[in-house]
């Protein structure tokens, strides 16, 4: 299992129980002699471009609510985990959301991307339903006061000051490559913000789409001083999008 996966296991251990506890509703009488599961959607982006964190995302989900009841459950009652795919799109998201509520899901894990999350979020809201994203760091979405928005992930501004504090540190220029996702501007303004406050400004900074290699905009990215300093021009060709600038410092930050 990926790092990633890992940790979102671990957190959903330890937060679904008391989600599940209190997105359940009061058992009838006959209910009460056979308490029904507790059903808990995961909205993820199963294909897509961000596939990849999608399936870690229901492997760490599947294992969590695995573990919940082989220990007996929450409260009595078994989790059942519904998974849909959303693509990573603010539409696909929608529909994924109409469907759980109509469905009588009322604790929904995800999305990952911010984009979707803002989309979605009132919808939910609306419906009752408690939101539990594990990777949108949109500051905005947590700033508009929705009672059901939860979510996991530190905001752009943190990630990014922990990010421009790292890298201030090291030697040579810096480039900044993000790939136009809501996530990869906002960390990417949030890096430049903290290089410039320690007087360290990014010496070139682009966007790239995900679907196109890093090395077809090297050459309006990397400046004359970049393409001289060698260990610059091996962290920019390690950098190909910003969901690899957050993975690389979060393994680095991970092992100090």
């Amino acid at each position: 299992m990926s790092t990633t996966a890992f940790r979102v296991a671990h957190r959903l251990a330890l937060v679904l129980p008391a989600l599940s506890l209190a997105a359940a509703v009061a058992p009838s009488p006959a209910a009460a002699q056979a308490p029904a599961p507790v059903k808990i959607g995961l909205s993820a982006p199963l294909t897509g471009p961000d596939a990849a964190f999608g399936q870690g995302l229901r492997l760490g989900a599947e294992q969590a609510v695995a573990e919940i009841n082989r220990a007996g459950g929450t409260g009595g009652r078994r989790l059942v985990l519904v998974v849909a795919d959303d693509a990573g799109d603010q539409r696909q998201g929608a529909v994924v959301a109409r469907k759980f509520l109509g469905e009588g899901v009322r604790l929904v894990v995800g999305p990952l991307e911010s984009s979707v999350v803002a989309a979605v979020a009132p919808l939910y809201e609306a419906g009752g339903a408690v939101l539990l994203t594990p990777g949108a760091s949109y500051p905005a979405l947590t700033a508009q006061g929705l009672w059901n928005l939860f979510r996991l992930a530190p905001g752009d501004a943190q990630q990014g000051a922990a990010a421009g504090a790292w890298l201030a540190e090291r030697e040579g220029p810096v480039a900044i490559v993000h790939d136009r996702s809501t996530f990869g501007r906002g960390l990417a303004d949030a890096v430049s913000r903290t290089l410039r406050a320690r007087g360290r400004p990014e010496a070139s900074r682009k966007a790239a789409t995900r679907e196109r290699r890093l090395g077809a905009c090297s050459e309006s990215l990397v400046t004359p001083d970049i393409r001289t300093n060698s260990s610059a021009s091996r962290l920019y060709n390690m950098l190909g999008t910003a969901w690899a600038i957050g993975a690389g410092l979060g393994a680095s930050m991970a092992r100090r």
